[in-house]
């Protein structure tokens, strides 16, 4: 293969991209400020093949031929610069690197035919801008294979191979802004992989875009997934819990997806349009495939064997009755599934394919300040998380009051805009503060949890969502137990760390994790604190609070932060904290956990979007009283051994549920179901209670999940 005709490929390969829809958007102005052209690294080593005659030791005067030999002669955390030009070599990758090319369509791999153009052992290797075609013709050689964990694969081509990129038995790989062109059998494979992400790709004319086997709780997230010569995305042989979301899934001649003996996976948000069958199950179950765009599909669906859940999915066009799939008619007696609440219009989602580059991305540095790479960046004088490029990725503000959970509150209303952020815009993320603060071994009676137990859980098990385990307002301790099932709708991240306390080194880590979590003192002052600028004065500390840093403004020398005390304290649940606030040591910030008080969190993954049943008791309230079903501000406020915001019942009361994607209300009283209503407005009045305390349970389900909400109450 000469290295004239592979370069003309390589350009023909880039006209023929650009006509693809940009369905990413410009990513330019926000892109600017989070990321850096100049990254820091230990050592560069670089590689010339135009260096024929030698000498040869990796300098940038005598660089060396081969790719190989650069390989061969790093240390873990160098990094390996490729020179533009092309390489006839198959790599092997045994050790941590970044192996980096000058640009990705003319430094180009070419395999020769045989094996896999690069091999990966190393675990944390990052591999950027390169062409890697020609692999091998075996039914397992690819551009690129992995048998390792945590790699970045990021901005390169992978054309003319058997398989693009195959990932055996690795974990914790992020596959962002590649290309993946007229691939033999695969664009991408994962075999026996779990909790990858693969973002922002353009998959076009492969045989398959991604197929998975055996693989689980995988992230497939804003792909550009056209003109396969069979599946765009073939889900198979139980891989299950993986989420497919805003992807564009068009003109592919077999099936846009195709899921086959696997469960649990969540499809939602996409664009599926053009192809023969739109979305297609056989043997496969509790698929959760809801609110996508069906667009001029041959036929949208079909299945054989199949029970799966279809909710607000849009059909082609406005329709008053529900979608009825029909199983293959080949079948004897073929059975149904239905879309209840079908979409009367088709949901926007290019606003959505709008992301930039994944912030949240485990790195190879130790557990302790933020990462080196961005040390370079320019700092913008102004950023928050509540405006980016004009969207606000925060969630409402919340109350943990009279329990002592700030720590749960604080990670998850930062754990709560990283993952809408992640997704690609706001949908009222809602984590289980509650579930986290007492499975990662907080008590009332103690008055805390460690900062460090919460985010070591969340590493190992995660926090699902609110629906698992409502908050009750309780300022006691009691037997807790979340929802059945939620191991399976939880978000997890891959570490943690704590930042330096100077000014611009919270900055950075802030534009570049996310929100961050602070402990601090509360001093006199902060309690009452209305508006303005929150300068603590030196005194008594009157305790220990964690708050969450979403923001910051040069103009006004502050830290914008969100507490957990409700609308009604500060300016509408908010502080703005001089920068001079820990001017004197310890004086705000307080490094009590053993680190510096400023905490990071990076690489969430897992069930980040679950289509689960929203239930709120709206009735009654708290802080509200009830005669004989009329509404009054609390009165009886001091009753002994009673909660002042614990609603009061005299005679008998009505239980209002809101609920949303719900089939119904199961209405419990201590325990015992009262009544189910599969009606709205979901409602059940009680009366013959008897006196004392009581705890209402309303339960919503749905076809697959169950959420819900709780309300402890006074009879009179």
């Amino acid at each position: 293969m000469s290295k004239k005709k592979l370069t003309v490929g390589v350009v023909v390969l880039f006209l023929g991209i650009s006509v693809i829809p940009n369905v990413y958007g410009d990513n330019s102005s926000f892109k600017s400020i989070i990321s850096s052209d100049t990254p820091t690294f230990n050592n560069i080593i670089y590689v010339d093949g135009d260096n024929t005659e030698g000498p040869w030791d990796g300098t940038q005067e005598h660089p060396y031929k081969h790719i190989q030999s650069a390989i061969d002669n790093a240390s873990d955390d160098d990094t390996v610069f490729v020179h533009n030009g092309t390489y006839y070599e198959n790599l092997v990758v045994n050790k941590t690197i970044n192996l980096t090319g000058e640009d990705r369509y003319s430094t180009i791999v070419d395999g020769g035919g045989t094996g896999n153009v690069v091999l990966i052992y190393g675990n944390y290797v990052n591999i950027s801008g390169f062409t890697i075609s020609y692999s091998g013709e075996s039914g397992r050689n690819a551009g690129i294979g992995i048998q390792a964990d945590n790699s970045n694969i990021e901005n390169n081509n992978f054309m003319i191979n058997i398989i693009g990129l195959r990932i055996y038995k690795g974990s914790n790989h992020n596959i962002y802004s590649n290309i993946f062109y007229n691939n033999k059998d695969y664009g991408i494979l994962l075999h026996y992989s779990n909790n990858n992400t693969i973002e922002n790709n353009i998959f076009q004319s492969n045989r398959w875009g991604i197929y998975f086997m055996y693989s689980n709780s995988n992230l497939i997230n804003s792909n550009y997934m056209n003109n396969s010569k069979y599946n765009g995305i073939w889900i198979s042989r139980r891989s299950n819990n993986n989420i497919l979301i805003n992807n564009d899934i068009r003109f592919n001649k077999n099936f846009g997806i195709y899921i086959y003996n696997s469960e649990g996976n969540n499809i939602n948000f996409n664009n599926i349009s053009n192809n023969s069958y739109g979305v297609f199950s056989l043997w496969a179950y509790s698929n959760n495939i809801s609110r996508n765009n069906f667009l001029s599909n041959k036929k949208d669906a079909g299945f054989i064997g199949s029970n799966n859940f279809w909710n607000k999915n849009y059909w082609n066009k406005s329709r008053l009755f529900p979608k009825i799939i029909i199983e293959n008619p080949s079948i004897k007696l073929p059975k149904v599934d239905i879309d209840l609440n079908p979409a009367n219009e088709p949901y926007n989602f290019y606003q959505n394919f709008n992301l930039c580059k994944n912030m949240f991305t485990p790195k190879s540095i130790s557990n302790s300040m933020i990462d080196a790479e961005n040390a370079t960046m320019v700092l913008p004088s102004y950023f928050c998380w509540q405006d980016i490029n004009g969207t606000d990725f925060t969630t409402s503000i919340k109350n943990q009051a009279p329990a002592p959970t700030c720590e749960a509150y604080a990670l998850c209303a930062s754990l709560e805009t990283i993952v809408q952020y992640r997704i690609g815009f706001p949908f009222n993320c809602d984590l289980s503060e509650t579930h986290l603060y007492f499975y990662s071994g907080g008590t009332c009676s103690a008055g805390g949890v460690l900062i460090g137990d919460a985010a070591e859980y969340l590493i190992d098990y995660g926090v699902p969502d609110e629906g698992c385990f409502p908050d009750p307002h309780r300022s006691y301790d009691y037997p807790f137990e979340s929802i059945e099932g939620w191991e399976n709708r939880t978000v997890k991240i891959k570490e943690w760390g704590w930042v330096d306390y100077d000014v611009e080194s919270i900055k950075r880590a802030l534009i570049n994790h996310g929100p961050l979590v602070i402990h601090i003192m509360v001093r006199p002052g902060f309690n009452s604190y209305k508006r303005g600028i929150y300068q603590p004065m030196l005194g008594e500390v009157i305790g220990g609070h964690l708050i969450t840093i979403i923001g910051y403004d040069d103009y006004k020398q502050c830290w914008i932060v969100k507490n957990s005390a409700g609308t009604n304290w500060g300016e509408n649940g908010y502080v703005k904290v001089s920068y001079e606030s820990n001017k004197f040591y310890n004086s705000f910030i307080w490094p009590f956990y053993g680190g510096t008080g400023i905490l990071y969190m990076d690489g969430i993954y897992g069930n980040l979007m679950p289509d689960v049943p929203e239930c709120n008791i709206e009735n009654p309230k708290r802080y509200h009283t009830y005669l004989f079903g009329m509404e009054f501000p609390t009165i009886l406020k001091d009753l002994k051994f009673v909660e002042k915001a614990i609603p009061r019942i005299i005679g008998w009361t009505k239980v209002i549920v809101n609920a949303t994607n719900a089939n119904g209300i199961k209405f419990y009283l201590d325990g015992k179901l009262q009544y189910v209503d599969e009606n709205q407005p979901y409602e059940c009045k009680l009366d013959d209670i008897s006196k004392g305390s009581h705890t209402i349970e309303a339960i919503a389900f749905n076809d697959i999940y169950e959420s819900k909400s709780i309300c402890d109450l006074f009879v009179i």
